[in-house]
């Protein structure tokens, strides 16, 4: 397919449906977390290991700096749970 076509997935929608894969990874995270940790504590911070695991999680989905980017909404959203 050429640019112009019509049905060419425009770049902006590419990169929405990775930030909404990228929550709902981190929203299986939090259920995941949820049956591990106790509940009281506060979410970690996206430092250390919880930014390592948030990396790995969607480590196929981009390159850098769109990556970290990627992680700290998977993080984010892992906290909302």
């Amino acid at each position: 397919m050429h640019p112009g076509h019509p049905l060419r997935e425009p770049p902006g929608l590419r990169h929405a449906a990775r930030r909404a894969l990228a929550a709902e990874i981190g929203a299986a995270w939090a259920v995941f977390v949820r049956g591990q940790v106790d509940v009281r504590k506060t979410w970690p911070p996206f430092s250390g290991r919880a930014a390592a695991i948030a990396l790995r999680l969607v480590a196929e989905l981009a390159v850098e700096p769109r990556r970290g980017e990627l992680a700290r909404i998977c993080h984010w959203r892992a906290g909302l749970k």
